[in-house]
């Protein structure tokens, strides 16, 4: 996706910039600036809403009921190294997430496993869904591309 974005703002510029009379160019080309800006910032804002609300969901199906009364018989210790498991930085960096493994008792290894796995579920699910929101998006502004009136191209010789 955002090797097409990427490719995509530069022609939206010149599509802009094209639009417009001469004297227009400036403000044309910095609205345009503007805009974009604005759209990545608020972008980013909406698809942060959206991956945390999937995951909200996702946490409290996938820990409520039996999850609470088997985390609630471990000891307070291993809970707290339970706990570090939330950490997306623990949870991809395998050497650290294996030791932390070790430092388990043997009982409780199938749990953080289990808990593992759940977690890297939750968070597989709200990238996914948070990029297929993106994905289709995308595919609006394709269509609606594909129904912007053409304008051609101002060249050189026009302003001779």
């Amino acid at each position: 996706m955002g090797i097409g974005l990427g490719l995509s703002m530069p022609v939206f510029s010149l599509t802009v910039q094209n639009a417009v009379s001469l004297r227009q160019l400036g403000v044309a080309s910095a609205s345009s600036q503007s805009f974009r800006s604005l759209g990545n910032t608020v972008g980013i804002g909406i698809f942060g809403a959206i991956m945390s609300s999937v995951m909200t969901k996702k946490m409290t199906s996938q820990f409520s009921g039996t999850a609470e009364d088997t985390l609630a018989n471990i000891p307070p210790e291993e809970a707290g190294k339970l706990g570090q498991l939330m950490n997306p930085k623990i949870l991809l960096d395998t050497p650290r997430l294996e030791q932390l493994k070790a430092s388990l008792p043997n009982d409780i290894q199938p749990i953080a496993t289990q808990l593992i796995s759940s977690i890297k579920n939750v968070f597989s699910d709200a990238l996914t869904t948070t990029f297929f929101v993106a994905a289709c998006i995308m595919v609006l502004g394709a269509v609606v591309t594909i129904f912007l009136r053409v304008i051609p191209l101002v060249s050189a010789s026009d302003f001779k």
